[in-house]
């Protein structure tokens, strides 16, 4: 069984391979089979005159007429059937539709997460290649890795091969990479940027690789003029931010004639892991408890912090241990909710961490829309994160 994830506003099916959704060796499928396309609240599907017909159920959609999908939809196209699912609630804008999620391989025998590391410091990076000069209003290709240190020669030749393709519109895709050393923790990437647009908006990666590649599309609006314009990336693995790396993107001012190839017009920043993450979270959150205690288990032998942090939690410690744990922490990772925003001891977790008075406070949500925070939250930049991101 395969996974198709729609992170975009249209999405064509067919036999031909320029279909989003491709079903290249169905004979039964026409080239240009249906469309997904999404409207007000939620997508429809149309048929597009195909010879074989499009199914919902057992009823034969007429051609080109939007037909609704609801959750658990069953799709029929050519020997295809499909079910439609909605992984978190109907987003309210566009910009927070689905990541798109990536199943890849897991290996039978997973690497224990410090294998071949040194030290914790060195165990976790995040690589990023791109261009060093960009176009307004055109589609750039933006590279990003996340891997162990001993990877970065595997993810150099890998980001050289991918770049070359680009260069001659291959298809490139996410989830290349090495041997699986975790599978049961996801990996995801997201790029931010003012004016700019990036497609897919985030990449889920199942299970954690030696290292493994995910690629966006990306363009930024034409009328934002040329200059350099600050990028950021977000990297969770589970619901952990293990890094975040900010790229400047330096626009032409002027089009040239003809542009350098990619591989040609290529820039890499590697910055190492967050090794002390501060996980502040309501244990009534199920989904997020479970999720980080997990993750907690999972790496502590290479971030015994995380285990640490989470027997003071347990306890509902106030005082000066656990305040020497925030003094130490890179990263105060708040998980806002409802619940959190009426407990006082995440309370006094959160005006602590702010006290310090250094950029260490990041809170995620994913309940839509967010829930209100209170007036000493104001200044910090709430992040989006979909729920099933976490697990």
């Amino acid at each position: 069984m395969s996974e198709h994830i729609i992170d975009k506003p249209v999405t064509l099916i067919g036999r031909s391979s320029k279909n989003d959704i491709a079903l290249t060796s169905d004979r039964l499928v026409s080239r240009r089979h249906a469309t997904l396309r999404f409207e007000g609240n939620g997508y429809v599907l149309i048929d597009e005159a195909s010879a074989n017909g499009t199914y919902i159920g057992e009823s034969r959609l007429a051609p080109h007429k939007p037909y609704p999908l609801h959750d658990g939809a069953e799709l029929r196209i050519g020997s295809n059937t499909f079910y439609f699912e909605m992984r978190q609630a109907e987003p309210a804008k566009m910009e927070e539709m689905p990541t798109m999620l990536v199943v890849g391989e897991t290996q039978n025998a997973p690497v224990h997460a410090n294998a071949d590391s040194s030290s914790p410091r060195s165990l976790w990076q995040s690589s990023v290649f791109y261009p060093k000069l960009l176009g307004t209003g055109s589609w750039n290709a933006l590279l990003i890795y996340a891997h162990l240190a001993g990877a970065i020669s595997a993810v150099r030749q890998d980001a050289m091969r991918a770049l070359q393709e680009i260069d001659y519109s291959s298809n490139q895709s996410s989830d290349a990479g090495g041997q699986t050393l975790l599978p049961d923790i996801n990996i995801t990437l997201i790029p931010e940027g003012e004016g700019m647009f990036f497609n897919p908006r985030r990449i889920t990666l199942k299970g954690i690789k030696d290292w493994q590649r995910a690629i966006f599309r990306f363009v930024i609006r034409p009328e934002l003029g040329a200059k350099v314009h600050a990028c950021i990336i977000s990297v969770y693995m589970g619901p952990l931010l293990l890094n975040r790396i900010e790229i400047p993107l330096e626009f032409a001012r002027q089009e040239p004639e003809e542009w350098p190839r990619a591989s040609e017009n290529c820039t890499q920043v590697t910055i190492g892991s967050f090794q002390k993450i501060y996980l502040a979270y309501n244990y009534s959150d199920r989904t997020i408890a479970m999720a980080c205690q997990r993750a907690a288990r999972l790496l502590a032998a290479a971030m015994p912090y995380l285990g640490e942090v989470e027997a003071l939690r347990l306890r509902q410690v106030r005082g000066h241990e656990l305040e020497q744990k925030m003094a130490e922490a890179d990263v105060f990772q708040l998980f806002w909710s409802a619940r959190t925003a009426r407990t006082p001891y995440m309370q006094y977790e959160w005006e602590h961490a702010l006290a310090l008075a250094r950029p260490l406070v990041h809170p995620v949500y994913w309940e839509v829309p967010l829930p209100n925070p209170p007036a000493t939250l104001d200044q910090a930049s709430f992040f989006y994160v979909p729920l099933y991101t976490f697990s």
